[in-house]
C-alpha cells in the first residue's frame, strides 16, 4: 500500500497528457485547485499569526520563496508529463534502418519505460530519491526553529509562528517530499535511457537520418524536443532555489549541495545525449554531401534528368544538422537567458 501511495505522483504525471498529446483539463484543475488552497491556507494563517509582515524579517508578504515554491509545483508535474510523453514519441519516431533495428530499439524502449515506472525491482530506486529530500525538509524544520542561527533573520514560517509554521511546513512536504523525487526519477532515468538508446542506436548503425526528412532536422527533431522536456524540470527546480537564495540573501550548506548537484546533472545530461545525436547527425551531414557531391560529378553538363539532384541540393541546403528545430531552439535560448538572470542581478547590485 506504501509502494502505490508513493508511486501515485508518477501516474499523476503520465495522465496529465492524453495519448494524443493534449493536457487533461480535468486533473490540471485539481492540481491547480490544490495548491491555490494551500496558498490561502497559509496567507490565512501568516495574517492570524502576524506574520504577514515583518519588520527586519520576512514576512510572507516579503518572502519570494513562499510564493514561488508551490506555484511551481503544478509547472512541475505538467514537466514530467511533458517529459515522459515526450520520450515515447522521440523513440518512437527515429527514422530506424529496417523491421528488425525497430524491433531491437522496441526492446529496449520497453525495458526503460519499465524502469521510468519504477515497476518490479526499480520501484526501490524510486523510493531513494525521496530519502535526501525527507531529510532536507526535516532539515528546514531545524532551521525555522532557530532562523536567527541559518538565515541571521527571522521568518514567517519559524516555530515562533505556530500557525505558519505547521502550515506552509505542509505545503513543504507536498512541494520536497511529494512532487519534486517523482519528477526528478522521470528526469534521471528519462536521460540515462534517452544516452543509452541513442548510443545503441549509434553504435549499431540502427538509424538513418534522412536529409529529405520533412522535420528539417535529418529526422531527429524529437530528439531536440525531449532535451528539451528534460531541460524544463531542471529549469524549474533552479528557480525554486534561486527564489529561496534570493530570499535569505544567504548562502549555507542546505542551498549550496543541491545547487552543486544540480549543476554537475545538467552537463551530464548534455554531454549523455547531446553529443552522441550531434555525432550522428555530423555524421549523416558529411554522408549526404559526399553523395551529392558524387552525383553531380557524375552528372553530364547537358543531362536533362538531373532534377533529383537539384531537389536533393535543395533539401541539403534547407535541412539543419541539429536535432533543434527554429521554435525548439529560440526555446533552449530563451531557457539559457533566463538561468543568467540571478547572476546578472548580482553584479546590478
Amino acid at each position: 500500500m506504501l509502494a502505490y501511495g508513493l508511486k501515485a505522483p508518477l501516474r499523476v504525471c503520465r495522465r496529465l497528457f492524453r495519448s494524443r498529446g493534449s493536457v487533461n483539463t480535468q486533473l490540471l484543475t485539481v492540481i491547480v485547485s490544490v495548491t491555490l488552497i494551500q496558498i490561502a491556507i497559509v496567507a490565512t494563517c501568516a495574517l492570524t499569526d502576524g506574520a504577514w509582515y515583518l519588520p527586519h524579517a520576512k514576512g510572507l508578504s516579503q518572502h519570494l520563496a513562499g510564493w514561488v515554491i508551490p506555484l511551481l509545483d503544478p509547472l512541475l508535474l505538467l514537466s514530467g508529463g511533458f517529459l515522459s510523453r515526450q520520450f515515447t514519441v522521440a523513440m518512437t519516431t527515429l527514422p530506424v534502418r529496417g523491421p528488425t533495428e525497430q524491433a531491437r530499439l522496441c526492446v529496449e524502449a520497453r525495458f526503460w519505460l519499465r524502469v521510468m515506472r519504477a515497476s518490479g525491482p526499480y520501484k526501490y530506486i524510486y523510493f531513494l530519491f525521496f530519502v535526501p529530500h525527507l531529510f532536507g525538509w526535516v532539515l528546514n524544520l531545524v532551521h525555522t526553529s532557530d532562523p536567527v542561527s541559518t538565515y541571521q533573520h527571522d521568518v514567517f514560517d519559524s516555530i515562533m509562528h505556530f500557525r505558519s509554521f505547521v502550515a506552509f511546513k505542509g505545503v513543504l512536504f507536498i512541494s520536497w517530499v511529494v512532487i519534486y523525487p517523482p519528477v526528478e526519477f522521470l528526469f534521471f532515468t528519462t536521460a540515462l535511457a534517452t544516452g543509452r538508446i541513442i548510443r545503441l542506436a549509434e553504435r549499431s548503425a540502427l538509424i538513418v537520418p534522412r536529409v529529405e526528412h520533412p522535420d528539417q532536422c535529418y529526422g531527429l527533431k524529437n530528439i531536440g524536443t525531449l532535451n528539451i522536456a528534460l531541460l524544463l524540470p531542471f529549469f524549474l527546480i533552479a528557480s525554486s532555489m534561486y527564489s529561496i537564495v534570493e530570499t535569505h540573501r544567504t548562502l549555507y550548506p542546505a542551498i549550496v549541495v543541491p545547487a552543486a548537484i544540480l549543476a554537475v546533472t545538467f552537463l551530464w545530461t548534455s554531454f549523455v545525449i547531446i553529443r552522441p545525436v550531434h555525432r550522428i547527425l555530423s555524421g549523416a551531414k558529411r554522408s549526404a554531401y559526399r553523395s551529392l557531391a558524387r552525383r553531380l560529378k557524375e552528372l553530364p553538363p547537358d543531362d536533362s534528368t538531373g532534377f533529383p539532384v537539384a531537389i536533393e541540393r535543395f533539401l541539403y541546403s534547407t535541412a539543419n544538422a541539429s536535432p533543434y528545430s527554429a521554435g525548439t531552439k529560440a526555446m533552449l535560448l530563451a531557457m539559457r537567458g533566463a538561468s543568467l538572470v540571478p547572476v546578472v542581478l548580482k553584479f546590478v547590485r
